[in-house]
């Protein structure tokens, strides 16, 4: 219990310090999660010929994520997946995963997902639904994914828009 406490408070911290880098406040934005899922698209042989793996050792690949739709009105939904494939010349081997997505803009760092789990070999994709909150200012924001497995991080990132509405 001690343990996930202070995992909590060093995310938190780690968060707040990167706001403070960013020149930003971290705003307490909650966003109403409607999905959040895992999906196994390809095998380990398929996932491996198509990524160019050549055996030598483990490996993690991250696509570049995508969101849909890429302007949105506040209080509309908003859709977004990442594509990652794990590889190893061990065919047995299963990756502990660590899948984190944050929303970046402006006011705003917010971790909207974090996942643990045991994934196989293959190409896996992370899928998130969430509504855009009511109080979100109109501008900029980034989608931020880092999935860290096989003793690898990546980071990949892409933008929407929040429009401004109509008086």
């Amino acid at each position: 219990m001690r343990s996930r406490l202070s995992r909590g408070l060093v995310c938190s911290m780690v968060i707040l310090m990167a706001a403070v880098i960013a020149g930003c406040a971290p705003v307490k934005v909650k966003p109403l999660v409607l999905q959040d899922k895992q999906e196994k698209v390809e095998s380990q042989n398929a996932a491996a010929d198509g990524n160019g793996y050549v055996g030598q050792k483990d490996e993690l690949t991250v696509s570049s994520p995508t969101v849909t739709p890429t302007t949105v009105a506040r209080g509309s939904k908003l859709s977004y997946q990442v594509t990652y494939t794990l590889s190893s010349p061990d065919t047995k081997k299963e990756f502990k995963v660590l899948d984190v997505i944050t929303l970046s803009g402006p006011g705003v760092l917010a971790e909207l997902s974090r996942k643990t789990y045991r994934k196989p070999q293959g190409t896996h994709i992370s899928h998130l639904e969430f509504v855009v909150p009511p109080d979100l200012s109109p501008g900029s924001y980034k989608l931020i994914s880092t999935i860290r497995a096989a003793g690898q991080e990546k980071q990949q990132q892409c933008a929407f828009m929040v429009k401004r509405q109509k008086e």
